[in-house]
């Protein structure tokens, strides 16, 4: 992680484990999903610094919201979606707690 624009061979691997999987044999592994999820909600903390994020990240978010949306696994889908908007806003997601109202 050391540079966040550098192409992620660990993202990439989870990415294939999860979302690869599922477009290809239509299998789902909710828990490559949630490895997926939780490995990004980590790299959020580090992209609250950075400037740029690299496509890489946002693809790999993008589809696999779109194949739980398409398994009708919406509230992850939700949560990958929610994920990205934190990083888009400099926040990562341990910044929003539940039921805990944001002061902006």
């Amino acid at each position: 992680m050391s540079n966040s624009a550098n192409f992620d061979l660990e993202l990439e691997s989870l990415k294939e484990a999860a979302t690869d999987k599922w477009f290809m044999q239509q299998s789902l592994d909710f828990a490559a999903f949630q490895r997926l999820y939780a490995y990004l909600a980590n790299k959020s903390e580090v992209l609250k610094a950075e400037y740029v994020v690299s496509k890489q990240i946002i693809r790999v978010m993008l589809d696999a919201s779109n194949a739980l949306e398409s398994a009708n696994e919406k509230k992850l889908a939700g949560e990958f979606m929610m994920l990205l908007g934190l990083i888009s806003r400099n926040e990562a997601a341990n910044d929003r707690k539940p039921g805990v109202p944001r002061i902006v």
